[in-house]
């Protein structure tokens, strides 16, 4: 086959638009998602300092889930209102106690919803498991 410099171009202006597209809608979804994920890592490192805090093991169960509150920043705590009030932050936060070890299980576990365009979402679930002394 014989090609011609002249007919070869590059890509065609369908061809960079579809691309346009796709890196619009993959940065519409990243930039959706990252808010979500920002919150989670600000929970995870909530309750790392829950963990090491002293003697969990002895606390009442509300105490325990009223210092992982306070360790939350205030943005935080706006962004999670919905999910961590008292009543669903008592079915979302699981406390097991071991009293052979001495230690007791946290877990929890939440869901977050985020709009994507007209009637789709995102369904985020988010889980956590530590055990503190």
């Amino acid at each position: 086959m014989n090609f011609n410099i002249q007919q070869q171009r590059g890509l065609s202006g369908t061809t960079w638009l579809s691309l346009l597209i796709i890196f619009g809608l993959f940065l519409t979804v990243f930039f959706k998602l990252f808010p979500l994920y920002m919150d989670d890592v600000a929970v995870a490192n909530a309750l790392d300092k829950l963990k090491e805090g002293q003697n969990v093991a002895q606390k009442v169960d509300n105490q325990i889930r009223q210092e992982f509150l306070s360790y939350l920043s205030d943005s935080n705590k706006k962004g999670l209102t919905a999910i961590f009030n008292d009543e669903s932050l008592k079915e979302s936060f699981l406390i097991n106690r071991n009293p052979d070890k001495g230690t007791v299980n946290l877990k929890l576990t939440y869901e977050r919803t985020k709009p994507f365009m007209f009637n789709i979402f995102f369904l985020v679930k988010f889980q956590h498991k530590i055990e503190a002394s």
